[in-house]
C-alpha cells in the first residue's frame, strides 16, 4: 500500500503524468483489492486536489469490502472529497468517478438520515464532471433518487 501511495503523490505531481497514473492504477486492482481495509486510511492522508486520480480508486477499492461505511467514515470522507476534488482530473476518469458516486449515493439511502446531507456533495460532484449545464451525467441520476 505504501508504494501505491508513493506512486499516486510522485505521478500526481505534474499534469504531463497523469494518463500514467492512470494506467498504473487500472493494473493495480490486486494491491487495491489485498489492501481493502487500508484504502480508507490511505485516501485520508492524500491531498483532495492534487490525488484526486488516485483517491477514487482507493474509495472505489474501499466500498467493495463488507460493511464499508461503519462508523460513517466513508460517507463522510467521501462528501467531504467531492466536495474538493480537481474536476481537470476526476474528468480523465469520469467512469470511476460516477461508480464512486453511486456507492456513495447507495450507502447514503440505507441510513435516510444521512439522504439529505448527500445531496450538496453529488451537486458539487455534477459540476466537477459535467462539461456544460446542459449536459446530463449519471451522477443526475444519483442525486435525484436521494
Amino acid at each position: 500500500m505504501d508504494t501505491l501511495v508513493q506512486t499516486i503523490t510522485a505521478l500526481s505531481a505534474t499534469p504531463d503524468n497523469l494518463a500514467q497514473l492512470i494506467q498504473y492504477l487500472k493494473g493495480a486492482d490486486n494491491v487495491l483489492d489485498n489492501a481493502q481495509h487500508n484504502c480508507l486510511t490511505a485516501a485520508q492522508h492524500l491531498d483532495a486536489q492534487q490525488h484526486s486520480l488516485g483517491i477514487v480508486y482507493l474509495l472505489i477499492a474501499h466500498a467493495k469490502r463488507p460493511n464499508p461505511n461503519a462508523n460513517g467514515a466513508f460517507t463522510e470522507y467521501t462528501g467531504h472529497f467531492l466536495r474538493n476534488c480537481a474536476a481537470q482530473q476526476i474528468q480523465q476518469i469520469p467512469e470511476q468517478f460516477c461508480a464512486l458516486c453511486r456507492k456513495y449515493k447507495d450507502m447514503l439511502q440505507e441510513d435516510h438520515r444521512l439522504a439529505r446531507l448527500g445531496m450538496l456533495p453529488l451537486m458539487a460532484a455534477l459540476q466537477r464532471l459535467a462539461p456544460s449545464r446542459e449536459h446530463l451525467t449519471p451522477i443526475h441520476a444519483d442525486l435525484f433518487q436521494l
